[in-house]
């Protein structure tokens, strides 16, 4: 895993970055939005996105709430420290040696789309769920998710 002490453009502080000040280093390219599964110990980036990104505008639909509302969301130091940007990512570009997940390949994300989808689908119960229970409201009834052949649930 990179030093994320090393830098981000100079936005460093005794090793530690500033939030606020990463955040404006995001060139909106949506792939930290992408479903991230692991497989054989090694991250990738699949075609299905995070059901809150706009994909028009690339933004998030509930950023404000991102965290309270997708458990799966990382914030740009902890997603550079799990190793979840990619190489070209703003966040994680100036990091020597730093190596990012890679892109499925197309056989790869059909072999894996059942998953992706119930990822998807977890990360929309969720928000209901704790947009329900922040309006002291019922949330939906969970649904199963299907694992993937030999997966584990994470």
């Amino acid at each position: 895993m990179a030093n994320v002490g090393e830098g981000i453009n100079g936005r460093v502080h005794h090793g530690h970055l500033a939030e606020a000040a990463v955040e404006d280093l995001c060139r909106r390219c949506g792939r930290c939005c992408c479903v991230k599964i692991q497989i054989d110990g090694e991250f990738l980036l699949t075609p299905y996105l995070c059901p809150h990104l706009d994909p028009r505008t690339r933004l998030c639909t509930i950023y404000a709430r991102r965290y309270e509302l997708n458990p799966l969301c990382s914030g740009p130091l902890a997603g550079i420290q799990d190793g979840f940007w990619p190489d070209a990512c703003a966040y994680a570009d100036a990091i020597p040696g730093y190596r990012g997940p890679r892109m499925a390949t197309p056989e790869e994300a059909e072999k894996y789309a059942q998953a992706c989808e119930a990822i998807q689908d977890l990360i929309r119960q969720a928000a209901v769920r704790r947009l329900a229970l922040a309006l002291h409201a019922p949330p939906f009834a969970p649904v199963a998710a299907p694992l993937p052949p030999g997966g584990q649930a994470f």
